[in-house]
């Protein structure tokens, strides 16, 4: 996540899923999509997304999936998330590892392959950024597609300066 406090709250889950001795697959930043992809494709058990999406830059929390990237939530399995946690004592000793991964170009590769992007005629598209986390993804992508991008805040910027980044509020689509 973007926000100033994305990378502590992820630092932070990550040293305690590195605790409780699991290995854990750094993606760093990148979209929900990205991770809902990496999930099945490096063939993990969870997937933790640190973000507060479209909510404004105070927010932040996480999305839970689990194997295949099915979303979890309190009534699917993060109840009993919530008492392995009660019932356990961290040791404080780091026993999983961190590795980092750039799942990016499999991605890509992975969106391109379900459509015909041979047979879209030349577009002129302009996408608003929001100054999320997409910003530093689009930009690529969309070089592989006959489209010239008319970019809008793609700078990743958690305290959007500029708008909102929740697509709900017709004052944030002005621009």
């Amino acid at each position: 996540d973007m926000r100033a406090s994305g990378v502590d709250l992820a630092d932070a889950l990550i040293h305690g899923i590195q605790t409780a001795g699991s290995d854990v697959i750094d993606l760093e930043m990148c979209t929900t999509p990205m991770l809902y992809f990496s999930v099945p494709a490096k063939n993990a058990d969870l997937g933790f997304m640190v973000t507060a999406s479209h909510n404004p830059s105070q927010y932040n929390g996480c999305k839970i999936c689990g194997k295949d990237a099915v979303p979890i939530s309190y009534e699917s399995g993060l109840s009993d998330v919530e008492k392995l946690m009660q019932n356990s004592a961290p040791t404080g000793a780091l026993s999983g590892r961190r590795v980092t991964a750039d799942i990016t170009e499999r991605y890509y590769s992975a969106l391109l392959s379900k459509c015909h992007h041979n047979r879209i005629k030349p577009l002129t598209i302009a996408i608003d950024g929001g100054n999320g986390t997409i910003g530093r993804f689009i930009p690529q992508l969309f070089s592989r597609l006959p489209a010239r991008l008319v970019p809008l805040y793609f700078t990743p910027d958690g305290t959007f300066p500029n708008h909102e980044a929740n697509p709900l509020k017709k004052n944030n689509m002005v621009d």
